[in-house]
């Protein structure tokens, strides 16, 4: 019988739904989410479905065989739009998050009608054993390298997410094989230099500062503004005209023929326009000239007399901007939470009645959007950001906004929206061409591994809101300059412990790491490292300079598989503490090893590292101990 797919009736559901909304949906059901995407979840009660090239972008983009309905899979739909409600009603997970579940897991029940995967109805073990079989599946994609590992294992926890609510339990997936991430993977953010960071918050402060103090105190144009001086500019200005080309470097000012002198901030004289078009070969018209100036005088004088010319209100969205970008550099916020932050008149009030907690910080806490909402900015931030309430309430004009922060659109006619991403960066680049932007991410790991350095990791963590691991994980690699002062001794030593050949005379001592040449002999190679190199302890042969490791197919072997195990039982870890005292040192030490050995043998590395990681073969000693605690259930 050929399948006859067709549409169906749709019922889009906005989330969050009130709590006392009756949750009766199933095959009409297309979950709407506050960031405009939506994801039919109701066609997973039809076992034959087809979809577009476009699933995610449109409301739905499925076609169903009406014939293939299953209504016990209603159960599942109902049962999903609650866990879903439910996660973003009670703020437990971002709106973004949550949409990526839902996507994640309508792949997996797509895959488990494509194969044949009984699932009709809220049963554990059918989920149980078809989540085995698609784990099978995602590593066979990442096999075949048309995913890659991090994007697989990301879906999988999704899925693992979404069964741990269905089932109200928090160890679905205990004692699966899952897919793992690799800590190279996580390719932790590097910090931009000091240099970089300096003459990005130079020109921000410059920009935010100059441009406030000018809109709000009505300031003729032209007007002088102040830059940063390692630009070498004279007398380390510039003048700015209400004009869309409001200011340009020296270089260009030499090269161009502008109306506006803007080296002089004043307007050229009919002789200098006439002698500046002669230079650049233009063509001398007496009368042009004369209505060019003209023009330019009624433009300056019209935004003298309007305090809300457009050009004004220009230059107030960019102090606007710079100042979003100098808040982030202080206070370390994930884009996501600059985004949302929710504005309350309340805030005023808190600015001017800080906590403080710590010398030289204050805690700004108010109620907003119905929750507690609260960051901490150093006491001399505070100056900075009541200014910018000030050109905030310029911008709106009366106009309430619900975030603390948004943007104008042009293409929709100068509507207040929400802010999306910072193009401050597109202006000074016009003016300084060699500026290196510092995106969101990296302000935020600047910021997180100042704290680190200067506070403890739980405190650095509750600044940024993560998670301690996150922490040490994701926002510690300091920046390079830094990283290679502080690693240069510790890894100094490469050409000593690393062999590119085995010796064929027995003179050293096969360890499940590699070789030692003296045991019970143990020297370390560093004081600065904790771990202490006593043969008792395997990891402390790492750090040992007795150690020596061959740059061959068994030792490669041995450090992957040690590796693969270190990363398993890396979340036993009781602290971010424990985590960069044991755990981070000999990641880095393996991962250093790993990446000079690599460097001879790339082909072969690459083929070990996917025998381990992706098809588990690991050495026997390592694979002894992973698997004892498989069958003690602890992973």
């Amino acid at each position: 019988m050929t399948d006859n797919y067709t549409s169906r009736p749709i019922k889009v559901v906005t989330l969050p739904i009130p709590e006392d909304y009756p949750f009766k949906y199933g095959p009409t059901t297309v979950l709407k989410f506050s960031h405009g995407k939506h994801v039919d979840i109701g066609c997973i009660v039809f076992l034959k479905r087809k979809y577009s090239k476009s699933i995610i972008q449109q409301v739905t983009s499925c076609t169903v065989d009406l014939m293939s309905f299953s209504e016990e899979r209603c159960v599942i739909v109902q049962s999903l739009t609650v866990v879903f409600n439910n996660e973003i009603r009670r703020r437990r997970r971002k709106p973004v998050t949550v949409f990526q579940w839902a996507v994640s897991f309508r792949n997996f029940m797509n895959w488990c009608d494509e194969n044949n995967q009984l699932i009709k109805n809220l049963i554990r073990s059918d989920f149980e054993n078809a989540f085995r079989n698609y784990i099978i599946h995602l590593r066979q994609i990442v096999q075949v390298k048309s995913l890659s590992l991090r994007s697989q294992v990301k879906s999988q926890n999704n899925v693992i997410a979404v069964l741990n609510n269905l089932f109200e339990v928090e160890d679905f997936a205990r004692g699966m094989n899952l897919l793992k991430s690799s800590f190279i993977d996580e390719n932790p953010t590097v910090i931009p230099t000091e240099d970089v960071q300096t003459k990005a918050l130079s020109w921000l402060s410059k920009l935010f500062h100059g441009l406030t103090d000018f809109v709000l105190s009505n300031s003729p144009y032209p007007h002088k503004l102040s830059i940063p001086e390692y630009l070498g500019w004279p007398e380390n200005s510039m003048w700015i005209v209400p004009s869309n080309i409001w200011a340009i470097t020296p270089d260009e000012e030499c090269t161009t023929p502008y109306h506006t002198l803007f080296s002089h901030g004043r307007i050229a004289t009919k002789a200098e326009m006439t002698n500046m078009r002669v230079e650049h070969g233009k063509t001398i018209d007496e009368i042009t000239v004369i209505k060019d100036i003209y023009r330019v005088e009624t433009r300056i004088k019209k935004a003298n007399i309007d305090e809300r010319d457009i050009q004004r209100i220009n230059r107030a969205l960019c102090a606007n901007s710079a100042f979003i970008e100098l808040f982030v550099a202080e206070t370390g916020m994930s884009s996501s939470l600059i985004k949302d932050l929710p504005w309350s008149s309340e805030l005023k009030e808190a600015m001017d009645n800080p906590s403080i907690l710590r010398q030289r910080f204050r805690v700004i806490k108010y109620r907003a959007a119905g929750r507690i909402v609260s960051f901490e900015i150093g006491a001399t931030f505070l100056n900075e950001f009541r200014k910018f309430m000030k050109i905030r309430d310029y911008l709106l004009n009366g106009t309430v906004c619900d975030t603390l922060f948004f943007a104008y659109s042009c293409r929709t006619h100068w509507e207040l929206e929400k802010f999306k991403s910072n193009k401050i960066y597109i202006a000074i680049k016009k003016l300084d061409k060699n500026i290196k932007p510092v995106t969101h991410r990296e302000w935020r790991a600047s910021k997180q591994d100042w704290a680190i350095r200067n506070t403890a990791p739980s405190i650095a963590a509750k600044l940024l809101q993560h998670s301690e691991i996150t922490a040490i994980r994701s926002y510690s690699n300091g920046s390079q300059i830094s990283h290679e002062s502080e690693m240069s001794d510790f890894f100094s030593n490469f050409e000593t412990i690393i062999q590119q050949k085995r010796s064929s005379i027995d003179s050293e001592t096969d360890t499940s790491y590699g070789s030692c040449i003296a045991p019970d002999q143990p020297i370390p190679i560093n004081s600065e490292i904790k771990i202490i190199p006593e043969c008792g302890r395997l990891e402390g042969c790492l750090f040992c300079d007795k150690y020596r490791v061959h740059a061959d197919e068994t030792d490669i072997r041995k450090l992957l598989s040690c590796r693969l195990y270190v990363m398993e039982v890396s979340s036993f870890a009781s602290s971010a503490e424990e985590y960069s005292e044991s755990i981070t040192p000999i990641i880095k030490r393996i991962d250093y090893i790993l990446s000079e050995i690599e460097k001879n043998s790339p082909d072969e590395f690459g083929h070990l590292k996917s025998e381990v990681e992706t098809y588990g073969e690991l050495t026997p000693y390592w694979r002894s101990k992973l698997e004892m605690l498989q069958e003690l259930n602890l992973l």
